[in-house]
């Protein structure tokens, strides 16, 4: 009887260490599960940050396109009525003429 109650006893002494066993197991893994659900939340804020970020300057990239269309566009025109008052007037010095004129009189 006494190897019957010895076996009992390192049965439950056993039986407590498994339980023990699994159950720190368990608070490992939720700590490691919740750390992990962190830093998914982390990353997450992250993403989104740069997501408004990059929509920012997308917004800011059309804005500078829509101006340098714009300034193209007053060049073209300005050009344009340049050239016009040029042939009204009958002649059609070239702007280049025009500075390399005045460098000379000031040389001179």
């Amino acid at each position: 009887m006494s190897d019957f109650i010895v076996a009992d006893r390192n049965f439950k002494e056993f039986s407590i260490e498994i339980i023990m066993f699994f159950q720190e197991a368990e608070k490992k893994h939720n700590d490691t599960l919740e750390a992990a659900e962190q830093e998914k939340a982390e990353l997450q804020r992250q993403l989104d940050e740069l997501n408004e970020e990059t929509h920012h300057l997308q917004a800011k990239v059309e804005a500078l396109q829509a101006n340098n269309d714009f300034t193209k566009e007053q060049l073209t025109n300005l050009k344009a009525k340049m050239e016009a008052l040029r042939e009204s007037n009958g002649d059609t010095p070239r702007i280049c003429d025009q500075e390399n004129k005045g460098k000379q009189t000031e040389d001179e």
